[in-house]
């Protein structure tokens, strides 16, 4: 009955270092997910000073950010109209919320990972990160946008699509961390507050930063039709389907 006792013990003392150390490593793949994308952050010139700068009215001074931040203003003010049909209206102004978004350095990002292809963001959540284009669909699964191994992976797009968002339908992949990070914030789309108040995902690439405004959410199967890449000739059967689902 000891020894039953004893081995019971031995057990239950096993499971418990294991949860342990499963949490410790958990906690410490947050913790590098969030330095990874701080450093996107800091390289992209999207950095906290420049957000206040953005905030209290603008740059004061005539240096390079201010310059940058200029003209990239100025290049998507003048963009040419989204390929896509469905909105054929150019985004003439960012709002206050997005502004950041026109002081992103792409190029920046590029110089560590070529793969940087966009920026994707949706004001007051926790997604606001760089967008990958791999090879394939595996890669960025266990890797972060600096091409370093990593569990948290990076926010990348279907790799058998336009990397310049001109298709009807572009798939965006994307862990759902537990930090919040990434994609974590997503399953607040079920409170239907939450939807009103974070209706718009912004997406800059180096043409320009599109407006995308949310018309229906929710949790989708591994087979279901949003991952279909050839949607010519049902683009409204996908329309109606995605909203028939909607919470």
């Amino acid at each position: 009955m000891k020894k039953v006792f004893l081995a019971l013990k031995l057990c239950l003392v096993a499971v418990l270092v294991f949860g342990l150390v499963m949490i410790f490593r958990q906690n410490q793949e947050d913790r590098d997910n969030l330095a990874s994308l701080a450093d996107a952050v800091r390289i992209a010139g999207l950095s906290q000073r420049e957000r206040d700068a953005w905030e209290e009215g603008g740059f004061g001074g005539e240096n390079a950010s201010t310059k940058a931040v200029e003209e990239n203003v100025e290049r998507v003010n003048s963009a040419a109209p989204c390929p896509n049909e469905i909105r054929e209206q150019p985004i003439e102004q960012l709002p206050d919320e997005a502004a950041v978004l026109a002081a992103l350095q792409l190029d920046r990002l590029q110089e560590v990972n070529d793969e940087v292809v966009g920026w994707i963001m949706i004001p007051g959540t926790e997604v606001s990160c760089p967008v990958l284009f791999g090879e394939d669909n595996q890669f960025y699964l266990t890797h972060d946008w600096k091409k370093e191994k990593s569990s948290s992976g990076a926010v990348f797009l279907e790799c058998e699509l336009d990397p310049a968002l001109n298709d009807f339908h572009t798939i965006i992949y994307g862990h759902r961390m537990r930090s919040g990070a990434m994609f974590g914030s997503l399953k607040y789309y079920e409170n239907p507050e939450y939807r009103q108040e974070h209706s718009e995902v912004y997406v800059a690439v180096e043409d320009g930063i599109y407006r995308y405004e949310i018309f229906a959410a929710y949790e989708a199967g591994l087979e279901d039709l949003v991952y279909r890449l050839n949607l010519v000739g049902r683009e409204e059967r996908f329309l109606s389907f995605c909203l028939e689902k909607s919470v």
